[in-house]
């Protein structure tokens, strides 16, 4: 079929509950609410046979994109010894991963594959990809059918992120350019969260990242581009912002961006060749 549909995921752990020890629970019911709305609504054109995985926070290679080679990965959602009764599993198709490494590596592109204890076992799964899959798989009828595919952003995100705009716009071309043809339906997810240093109101609990008065401006502009993701622009101008904010998301919503403008190529093309033909 096609890539039938993109999500955007946060992973924080509130977004599953409050903490324990703090009083939040309405602003978390909030953000509960409004990513099992997200599934929902994807979900709605259809149900994926393989969901693409994107994540900052896995196993992660220094420099290059590693693609998980285990055919099953599971794990829990704990963050400061709490969460842990939140739990996600998924089969991967080590075949369609490795079809995808053999294309990236091909194209020169610094990509490397990522096993675990000998592949017998599955592959650890934390916070960053537990929780988009613990929203999906709760809103996705027989999921443990379903084929993923998880990709995790090299470490140096952290340092260069901004620079690296065009391997990850190439890769976010790569991933279009594999999985559109594909005979299955394709959902595509990237795990990923906005700034990290806004100023918050919660007594005695300092916010941990510090504070960056271009926090909410940054998120801003995030959010622009994902109203409208043509808007290149907005996108770009928050990359500067970057080193300063801190956003484990930027690098996803990159490579999300060219995927949306590939698509948007194809379909173009497609209309173009249907105006030119003879009726």
């Amino acid at each position: 079929m096609t890539i039938t549909g993109c999500l955007i995921l946060p992973h924080g752990a509130i977004t599953l509950r409050a903490p324990q020890n703090l009083d939040m629970l309405e602003s978390c019911q909030r953000l509960h609410s409004a990513c099992h709305t997200a599934c929902k609504s994807v979900l709605s054109e259809g149900v994926p046979d393989i969901v693409v995985l994107i994540t900052p926070h896995g196993i992660s290679n220094s420099r290059d994109f590693g693609v998980y080679l285990n055919d099953v990965a599971e794990g829990d959602a704990e963050w400061d010894n709490d969460w842990k009764e939140y739990k996600a599993k998924c089969n991967i198709s080590v075949e369609i991963s490795n079809e995808l490494l053999k294309l990236l590596t091909s194209n020169f592109m610094k990509a490397d594959g990522i096993t675990a204890f000998a592949e017998i076992c599955a592959m650890p799964l934390r916070w960053g990809e537990v929780i988009p899959l613990w929203f999906l798989h709760q809103n996705l009828p027989n999921h443990e059918n379903v084929k993923h595919v998880i990709l995790s952003v090299p470490r140096r995100r952290i340092e260069v992120g901004a620079e690296m705009i065009p391997e990850l716009e190439e890769l976010g071309s790569k991933l279009e350019e594999f999985f559109q043809p594909r005979e299955e339906k394709v959902l595509i997810v990237i795990s990923g969260d906005l700034a990290h240093k806004h100023s918050h109101s919660i007594p005695h609990h300092p916010a941990p990242y510090g504070v960056h008065d271009q926090s909410e401006h940054f998120d801003a502009l995030c959010e622009k581009w994902a109203k409208d993701s043509q808007d290149r622009d907005s996108l770009f101008d928050a990359a500067k912002m970057l080193n300063d904010v801190r956003s484990c998301g930027f690098t996803g919503f990159v490579i999300l961006g060219e995927i949306l403008n590939r698509l948007r190529k194809r379909r173009k093309q497609w209309y173009q060749r249907r105006v030119r033909e003879p009726i």
